[in-house]
């Protein structure tokens, strides 16, 4: 566990690094909105959910433990937390990805 830990801080570049305080600014402006009653400002707007109301709705779901709403919500509720790991260890999946490609070329 501590080498992938290892691995991770050093795939992760100053320019990634850099996006940290602008994704902590989307989650503070959320947080915002949720907390005065607007929620979605797409759906505030316009009276139409966007596609990632139901993602909000399936992790609140999640959070509290009930896994049947949560696919209810957005049957892909699981998929940005496994594209964020596949992000963080990119350089271990595309290392290994090669090795399988060259055993099947053989």
């Amino acid at each position: 566990m501590r080498q992938l830990w290892i691995h991770i801080r050093h795939s992760v570049s100053s320019a990634d690094r850099s996006l940290v305080p602008a994704a902590a600014g989307v989650v503070l402006f959320y947080a915002v909105l949720a907390r005065a009653g607007i929620g979605c400002p797409i759906r505030f707007l316009s009276g139409i959910s966007c596609a990632g109301c139901g993602m909000s709705r399936a992790w609140l779901s999640l959070l509290r433990g009930d896994f049947a709403a949560a696919a209810f919500y957005h049957p892909l509720f699981w998929l940005p937390p496994l594209a964020v790991l596949a992000w963080l260890l990119r350089g271990l999946l595309f290392r290994s990805w090669r090795t399988v490609l060259r055993f099947l070329k053989k």
